[in-house]
């Protein structure tokens, strides 16, 4: 058990870091801030009550992380980077880039594809591309990295309990209307959400942004900054899907709505470098049903 008064001094250590992280990284604090001025200034949310409480939740939940991991560190291998930096971040850069492909054609007027032909190399781009499982061959067939290199671990996986009882809570206080646990559920299943969620979305994803954010990192050699342009690449990986869900939307209003998901994707990022594991980070996605950051 830990004692209150360790776990008070951890508390107020984990505050100091924070307002160091906030120095260190000084690139991301303005990208963070201008996404938060973007998101108040364009009206994104309705109510001032769930932006308040969605970006408190995201502090919250990376202030919990902090201090869990503090509490009782666990031993990690890290995200090395075996190869040449530029090269491996220019083949990041490409699969994610190539990934807007078939989501563009998915979330289209071109769906369903007309001949089994098309839909037949729909599927397989999709697959290999959007769900980035060329991406994996390449870094564990051509890169030859060990899982254990890609942050494919068990450490921290009771982290997302936590956070999910965090953003719960804060989302019924401040904005009951949008979670989405019930419906969902009741329509896919839990089966459905493990399959939809972890598997299509969560896992591929996290699994790319981890890449794309360590990469970038290295090359763009400022703190914070790869973190930022990885999730700023991955919210708008996110507009055909959008686009396509609300149609009376304009153009711009397309352009502007991935700005909503930029502080949970930040979250996540932060996470999966805090635990060096994929684990926290896809749970949290894969289970997203609370809706707080949702327009």
């Amino acid at each position: 058990m830990v004692s209150f008064r360790r776990l008070v001094l951890a508390a107020w250590n984990t505050l100091g870091n924070h307002g160091q992280i906030a120095y260190r990284n000084r690139a991301a604090l303005i990208g963070l801030c201008a996404t938060f001025a973007t998101i108040l200034w364009l009206g994104v949310y309705r109510e001032m009550r769930q932006v308040i409480g969605y970006l408190f939740a995201v502090w919250l939940s990376a202030f919990l992380a902090d201090l869990i991991v503090a509490i009782k560190p666990e031993p990690a291998i890290g995200f090395p980077i075996k190869e040449s930096k530029v090269q491996e971040a220019l083949v990041v850069i490409g699969f994610t880039l190539l990934a807007f492909v078939p989501l563009s054609i998915r979330f289209s007027k071109m769906w369903p594809l007309p001949s089994r032909v098309e839909r037949l190399a729909f599927g397989v781009g999709f697959c290999f591309f959007t769900f980035f499982i060329g991406l994996a061959c390449v870094y564990l067939l051509w890169y030859r990295y060990r899982p254990s290199q890609l942050g494919l671990n068990l450490r921290y996986w009771y982290l997302p309990l936590l956070i999910h009882s965090v953003f719960g809570v804060i989302t019924l206080v401040v904005a009951p209307e949008k979670s989405h646990w019930q419906s969902f559920f009741h329509g896919s299943g839990f089966w459905g959400v493990l399959t939809v969620g972890v598997f299509e979305a969560a896992l591929p994803e996290e699994f790319m942004r981890k890449l794309l954010q360590t990469r970038l990192e290295r090359v763009l050699r400022y703190p914070g900054l790869g973190f930022f342009a990885a999730t700023f690449v991955w919210a708008y990986l996110h507009v055909p899907m959008l686009w396509s869900l609300n149609p009376q939307w304009t153009f711009w209003r397309a352009v502007w709505a991935p700005w909503a998901f930029i502080p949970i994707g930040l979250l996540w990022g932060y996470l999966t470098h805090r635990t060096k594991s994929l684990l926290p980070a896809v749970l949290l996605h894969g289970f997203n049903l609370w809706g707080l950051q949702n327009l």
